[in-house]
C-alpha cells in the first residue's frame, strides 16, 4: 500500500514539473503582449544584375482588434531626390501576400511622396492573437550609380508604423562574386532622418549582407540600411531608359513648361490679329485737335482713367461755349449758372467775340441738362453732392462706354480662352503629381486664378494712382485716396492669394504653385498689351500728342498762322480746356501773357468773358488757370460728397 502511494506522488510530481517546465517555456519564447505591435519584421532583399529588386517581407504582429482589424498596411517611400536634388521616383509592383500561408486581397493607394499597400479586405476581420503576413514585391531605379561604386539604400520596414518592432532584420543577397571585404554596410536605426546606430551588420563570401537591430523599435521608428559594393555587377540604365525616367520624373513641369508655350503662342496670335499695328508711328506737333471730340473725352482716352478734372474740363469748355458760367467768390467757393441763349456780338466784353459759339459735344450736353434740371444756379457745395456726383457718374459711364468699342481693343474676349488654357495647365500639372489632392488642386485653380488677377489689377491700380499723384500736383490728393483705397481692397486679395498658394502646394506641389503665378502674370501683361489702342485708338492717341505738342512748344509751326509768337484771345479760349486736359494749362497761359505783353497798349484789355470773379490777373495769367484749376477742382470734389451730419448739443 505504502509503495502504491508513493509511486503515485512521484508520478504526480513529475507530471506538475513537467507542466510548470513547459508553462515556463512557452512564457519565455512568446510572452503574451498586453497590446498590438509587431513581434519581428524581417525582409529579404534581392539585388539583381539589371537593377531591380524582389523583395520579400514577413511580418509577425500581435493583433487585438483595436487598431488591427480587417488588415495592415505598408507604406513605401517611391519619391527620393538625387544628390543634385533632382527628384526621381521608383516603381513598386506587388507580386503576392499571404496571411498566415493563405493568399490575402490588398489594394493600393497612392501618397504625395509614395504608395500605401493595403493587406486585407474590408468585409473581413483578422482573428486575435499571432498572424503572420508575407508581403512580397519588386522595385527599379533603387540601386544608385556613382562613378567608383554601386550602392543600396533602402528602407527595409519603413517609418510609418503606430506600433513597436520588437525585432527587425534584413538580408541582402548581391550578385554572385563580390568579394566579402569589398561589401561596405550601414545602417541607421529611429524616426525618419535619423542617425541611429542600435544595429549590427555583416556579410559572408557569398555575396550575402545581413542587418539585425540590437533594441527594439518605437513607433514610427525603422531601420534603413545601405550596402556598397563595386562597380561591374550590376547594369546601369541605358541612354533610352534615362530618357524615360527623366520625362517622367519631370512629367508635371512638362506639363506646365507646355502650358506656358500654348498659352504665349495664343496672345502672340491674337496680338499679331489685334494690336500689331497699333504701334506708335512718328509724331509731328499738329495745331488741330482731334475732330469731334471734347476735351474731357481727349482727358479720358490720354490718361486712360477718368478723374475729378475730366469734370473740371468739359465745365470750363462749356463756359468757354457761351453755356455756363463760372462765378467765384471771395472765399473759392463756385457756383454754376446756365446761360440760356448767346449774348449779342455787341454786349460781348473785349477780345472775347473773334470766334462764333462752339458746338457742343454728346457728352457736354449731357452734363449741361443733367446740371441744370430744376435751378438755374447750381453752388458747388455737398448739399448738392446728389445732383452733381450723379452727373459725374453719368460722364464718367459716357466715355468708358462711348470709347471701348469705338478705338481700343475690348480684351475680354481675348483674356476668357487664355484664362481657360492657364487653368488646364495648372490642373494637368496637379493631376500628374502622385498622391496629388486632386479635387483641392481643381477648386484652388479655379479660385486662384481670377483672385490673383484682381490682386494684380488693384495693385497696378493703387500703383498708377500714385504715379499719377506725383505727376499731377493738382490731382494729388485725390490721387494717394484713390491708391490707398486700391491697396486696402488689394489686401484681402493679396491674403487670399497667399493662402490658396500654400494650400496649391500642399496639395500639388511647390512647382505647380509657381508655374500658376507665372501663367497669371502672362495673362494680366497681354491683358495690359492688348488694352492698348488699336489702329483707331493709336491713330487718336498720336493726334492728342501732336496736339500736346504744339500746346507746349515754344516755337511756330509751319504755314500755320495760329501757331505764330501772338496769341489771339479767342484761340486762347478754344484750347484752354484742351491744355487743362492735357495738363499743360501753365504753359499754355504763359504764351498766351507773352502776347499780353506784345499787345499792351494796342489792344482792349482782356478778361474772360465766362468767368467772374476775383482769380484773373491779365500779367500772370498762368497763375489764374493753376489757382483756377485747384480751386474748381476742390469745389467739385466737395460737391460731390455728401455733407457731414451735424452734432446736437442737449
Amino acid at each position: 500500500m505504502s509503495k502504491r502511494f508513493a509511486l503515485l506522488a512521484v508520478t504526480l510530481y513529475a507530471i506538475f514539473t513537467w507542466s510548470f517546465a513547459t508553462v515556463l517555456m512557452a512564457q519565455g519564447d512568446s510572452p503574451a503582449p498586453g497590446s498590438e505591435q509587431i513581434l519581428s519584421y524581417d525582409s529579404d532583399i534581392t539585388v539583381n544584375p539589371d537593377g531591380t529588386l524582389l523583395v520579400g517581407e514577413t511580418i509577425t504582429v500581435y493583433a487585438l482588434g483595436a487598431q488591427i482589424k480587417h488588415g495592415i498596411f505598408r507604406d513605401i517611400l517611391t519619391r527620393y531626390q538625387d544628390r543634385f536634388g533632382n527628384p526621381y521616383t521608383i516603381h513598386v509592383e506587388v507580386v503576392s501576400l499571404e496571411r498566415d500561408g493563405q493568399p490575402q486581397d490588398f489594394h493600393l493607394r497612392k501618397l504625395s511622396n509614395g504608395l500605401r499597400i493595403y493587406m486585407g479586405k474590408s468585409s473581413e476581420l483578422v482573428p486575435p492573437g499571432e498572424q503572420i503576413y508575407e508581403l512580397t514585391y519588386a522595385v527599379d531605379r533603387a540601386i544608385g550609380f556613382f562613378p567608383d561604386h554601386d550602392e543600396l539604400f533602402w528602407n527595409a520596414t519603413g517609418n510609418a508604423w503606430i506600433f513597436s518592432i520588437q525585432k527587425a532584420s534584413a538580408t541582402v543577397h548581391l550578385p554572385r562574386g563580390i568579394a566579402q571585404l569589398a561589401i561596405m554596410l550601414d545602417a541607421y536605426t529611429g524616426p525618419q532622418g535619423s542617425a541611429g546606430t542600435d544595429y549590427s551588420a555583416s556579410a559572408d563570401g557569398q555575396s550575402n549582407a545581413t542587418y539585425r537591430t540590437t533594441r527594439a523599435l518605437g513607433p514610427f521608428e525603422g531601420l534603413t540600411l545601405v550596402a556598397r559594393w563595386p562597380k561591374g555587377f550590376v547594369r546601369p540604365p541605358t541612354d533610352d531608359q534615362k530618357h524615360r525616367y527623366f520625362l517622367e520624373d519631370n512629367q508635371s513641369n512638362l506639363i506646365g513648361f507646355e502650358g506656358l508655350i500654348v498659352l504665349l503662342l495664343y496672345y502672340a496670335v491674337m496680338w499679331f490679329l489685334a494690336g500689331r499695328d497699333s504701334s506708335r508711328g512718328e509724331i509731328e506737333a499738329s495745331a488741330d485737335p482731334p475732330r469731334g471730340f471734347s476735351p474731357a473725352t481727349l482727358r479720358y482716352v490720354w490718361r486712360r482713367a477718368f478723374d475729378q478734372k475730366t469734370m473740371v474740363v468739359c465745365l470750363v469748355d462749356l463756359a468757354i461755349k457761351k453755356q455756363l458760367a463760372i462765378l467765384e467768390d471771395g472765399s473759392g467757393g463756385y457756383i454754376l449758372g446756365r446761360l440760356k441763349s448767346n449774348p449779342p456780338a455787341a454786349g460781348r466784353r473785349a477780345g472775347s467775340g473773334d470766334v462764333p459759339p462752339l458746338n457742343t459735344t454728346v457728352d457736354e450736353k449731357l452734363v449741361l441738362h443733367g446740371l441744370f434740371v430744376t435751378e438755374e444756379t447750381v453752388p458747388l457745395v455737398p448739399a448738392n453732392n446728389a445732383v452733381v456726383g450723379g452727373v459725374v457718374e453719368k460722364l464718367h459711364h459716357r466715355l468708358r462706354i462711348g470709347l471701348k468699342k469705338v478705338d481700343f481693343s475690348i480684351t475680354g474676349r481675348y483674356l476668357i480662352p487664355g484664362l481657360l488654357i492657364s487653368l488646364a495647365t495648372v490642373v494637368r500639372c496637379g493631376y500628374a503629381i502622385q498622391g496629388a489632392e486632386k479635387t483641392l488642386v481643381v477648386w484652388l485653380a479655379v479660385g486662384l486664378m481670377p483672385g490673383s488677377l484682381a490682386c494684380l489689377s488693384t495693385a497696378w491700380l493703387a500703383v498708377s494712382s500714385w504715379r499719377y499723384a506725383l505727376s499731377d500736383p493738382l490731382c494729388a490728393p485725390a490721387a494717394r485716396k484713390q491708391s490707398f483705397v486700391m491697396g486696402l481692397i488689394c489686401l484681402p486679395f493679396l491674403i487670399g492669394m497667399l493662402a490658396g498658394l500654400g494650400g496649391l502646394v500642399w496639395a500639388a506641389s511647390s512647382g505647380v504653385a509657381v508655374f500658376l503665378i507665372v501663367l497669371v502674370a502672362i495673362n494680366y501683361v497681354f491683358h495690359l498689351v492688348l488694352k492698348g489702342p488699336n489702329r483707331a485708338g493709336r491713330a487718336l492717341t498720336d493726334q492728342i500728342d501732336a496736339f500736346r505738342m504744339f500746346l507746349t512748344s515754344t516755337a511756330s509751326v509751319p504755314h500755320d498762322p495760329r501757331a505764330a509768337s501772338v496769341l489771339p484771345p479767342a484761340l486762347f479760349e478754344k484750347f484752354l480746356p484742351y491744355a487743362m486736359a492735357l495738363n499743360v494749362e501753365k504753359v499754355w497761359c504763359e504764351k498766351f501773357a507773352a502776347t499780353l505783353a506784345q499787345t499792351k497798349g494796342k489792344a482792349p484789355d482782356y478778361s474772360p468773358a465766362w468767368y467772374f470773379g476775383p482769380g484773373w490777373d491779365p500779367i500772370t495769367p498762368s497763375t489764374f488757370a493753376t489757382s483756377l484749376a485747384n480751386s474748381f477742382f476742390s469745389a467739385l470734389t466737395s460737391s460731390t460728397q455728401a455733407p457731414r451730419p451735424r452734432s446736437r448739443r442737449g
